[in-house]
């Protein structure tokens, strides 16, 4: 009897799971090898010395961008209710804190990205102006539209000068069909030319209603509109400040001292589920950026202001 001839598929697959096994092996050793890179990348960077000159980097682009955005802080100044003052204590938090990766300000990390992350959160000034602004207008009550919402607000300017009290800001929610309605363009900005304005900021707005400069934003609820007047509304209190941004800003590093410190005493920021010492090297990872305030509004017993409702069909959210 003659042998049986070798089974030439059984060879190929047989060799095939030869070669599956040895690239599974491989790709386990890479990412081994991969896993080892990262834990050593981050170890070093966990005991790396901070950048000055990104740290200092950071900080300008901050401020700067911050400084660029206090468009009510100049409109309070142009209109002579703008004060220099110590006492900042108010009621609302004057600091805001921020994560950041510490390898942003490690010069060998490559990693890139700390101008921009500043000037991010230097962008985010014009927020906390426009949010305090808006909760002073909070408590104000509003008055139901007219046929013709043009001619009413030409009728509520009029009544708030013959008061003594003229309107200093119109405030509007972004709409086209709103703006259309009032006599502005539908879109964009103007230039305007208003005492009430400072030179520098006279392309920031919608353009003028009666006279009185007409600011559109996305932090003016769509239901409402506002007339103020900036004076008698607040005083815009303001300190010293790094770059006149109306900040002061900390950047604060942890080696594992400070680390465990830190956590003891806020041990909400330790992750769900971590373990200290996973929680600790976490954190050396890591900067807190702290942004204190340097200002507040110094809120006023009766302010003039008045707001009316924005018909539906002229809100942003409008169909038709």
């Amino acid at each position: 009897m003659e042998p049986a001839a070798p089974n030439d598929q059984t060879g190929e697959g047989e060799r095939e799971q030869r070669w599956t096994a040895k690239l599974k092996r491989l790709e386990g050793m890479l990412e081994t090898a991969r896993e080892e890179a990262i834990d050593h990348r981050k170890a070093a960077e966990r005991e790396a010395s901070l950048d000055e000159d990104l740290v200092t980097e950071f900080t300008t682009n901050l401020t700067q961008a911050s400084r660029e955005r206090r468009l009510l802080r100049d409109l309070f100044a142009t209109q002579d209710a703008l004060r220099a003052s110590t006492d900042l204590g108010g009621v609302a938090p004057r600091t805001r804190r921020t994560w950041l990766p510490k390898r942003l300000f490690i010069r060998d990390s490559r990693l890139l990205g700390a101008n921009t992350n500043g000037r991010e959160l230097g962008r985010r000034t014009m927020n906390l102006e426009m949010s305090q602004l808006m909760n002073a207008l909070g408590s104000v009550e509003c008055v139901a539209p007219e046929e013709n919402l043009l001619d009413q607000l030409s009728a509520v300017i009029t009544e708030m000068g013959t008061e003594g009290k003229p309107a200093t800001l119109i405030l509007l929610p972004i709409s086209w069909r709103l703006r259309e309605s009032l006599g502005l363009t539908m879109w964009g900005k103007q230039r305007i030319k208003s005492n009430l304005v400072p030179s520098q900021r006279s392309e920031e707005f919608a353009g003028l209603i009666e006279g009185v400069p007409a600011l559109d934003s996305p932090w003016t609820p769509e239901e409402r509109l506002y007339l103020v007047n900036l004076p008698s509304l607040a005083t815009y209190l303001e300190g010293p400040s790094q770059n006149d941004s109306g900040l002061t800003v900390k950047l604060e590093s942890f080696d594992a001292d400070k680390a465990r410190e830190f956590l003891a005493k806020h041990p909400e920021a330790k992750a769900e589920g971590a373990s200290d010492e996973e929680a600790r090297l976490v954190l050396q990872e890591r900067l807190l950026c702290s942004l204190v305030r340097e200002w507040r509004l110094e809120l006023h017993e009766k302010p003039a202001a008045r707001c009316i409702d924005v018909p539906e069909d002229l809100r942003h959210k409008s169909r038709g």
